[in-house]
């Protein structure tokens, strides 16, 4: 069961990002589907499930978060949860890096509130120690995907295995826009 959203209007061209977004549902039904080769002969029921969530950070712009479940017959269910902002304006997925003024000073920023809070939250859940090194983190934060731009604040997503081990879920760390104020784009779509 895969549900995925479809934008329409004439203020924009939306084929692209409509497009991606049912690529990404075909995919994962695909994934999802037994084949002879996974043994599809075995007594054993596979399931997925994709859905998403429309958050709006600003006038101009829509934030998915798609969420995504499956089973396939290991030891245990997989999932994750993905964002993209979509600016209505130009019908157009838009990058963090976009979102936030030119320079690299949002990375550095982002990185020192990220492995703050994921350091406070590794003290009740343990997570990966390696996952706050400065590089690791700095990479991982330059995945669009894990910003999550909803009204009033960014939630960074981290699913499971990034930054721990499966047993501890996933890790969000969330961060008020007035805290990032100074970093967002003029004029941008984040208001």
């Amino acid at each position: 069961d895969v549900s995925y959203p479809r934008f329409s209007g004439a203020t924009a061209n939306f084929s692209a990002v409509n497009k991606a977004y049912a690529d990404a549902a075909s995919s994962g039904t695909k994934e999802a589907t037994p084949t002879a080769e996974a043994g599809a002969d075995l007594d054993q029921q596979w399931s997925a499930e994709g859905g998403y969530a429309l958050h709006r950070p600003g006038s101009d712009a829509v934030m998915v978060q798609s969420n995504f479940w499956a089973y396939t017959g290991g030891a245990h269910g997989y999932g994750s949860v993905t964002c993209a902002l979509v600016d209505l304006r130009s019908g157009r997925f838009v990058p963090a890096a976009q979102v936030f003024a030119a320079g690299d000073q949002w990375h550095r920023e982002m990185l020192t509130l990220v492995t703050a809070d994921l350091a406070r939250q590794f003290k009740e859940n343990p997570g990966f120690d390696d996952a706050l090194q400065p590089a690791r983190l700095g990479k991982m934060l330059r995945e669009d995907d894990r910003y999550c731009w909803q009204a009033g604040q960014l939630q960074v997503y981290f699913n499971q295995y990034d930054v721990g081990p499966y047993a501890a879920g996933p890790y969000t760390v969330e961060i008020p826009y007035a805290k990032l104020r100074p970093f967002l784009r003029t004029g941008g779509l984040i208001n």
